[in-house]
């Protein structure tokens, strides 16, 4: 979990950051209001996709975590056998 928080909270790469700036220019020496429009309607699309995926992910990790929660739990209660038992009388540990 720390690193998806890691990777979410991580800084562009040269060409990413390169790219959006590129992008961004293109956006800032357009004349046209229809363009710019379709421009807001396709970033508006864009993030709200990228929010549903993040949040269900987030919601696939967690359940995922919680299998293996379970699952550890089970593995520490494991029964123990006649030889495991006597040798705890014997000496005490395990």
């Amino acid at each position: 979990m720390k690193q998806i928080i890691k990777v979410l909270n991580s800084k562009m790469t040269l060409e990413e950051e390169f790219e959006l700036e590129k992008q961004i220019k293109i956006i800032e020496a357009e004349s046209s209001v229809k363009e710019l429009k379709s421009f807001a309607v396709e970033l508006l699309r864009t993030g709200s996709k990228q929010g549903h995926f993040i949040s269900a992910a987030l919601e696939i990790i967690c359940d995922q975590q919680d299998v293996i929660f379970k699952l550890e739990g089970k593995l520490k209660k494991q029964k123990l056998n006649f030889w495991n038992k006597f040798y705890y009388v014997l000496f005490g540990k395990k």
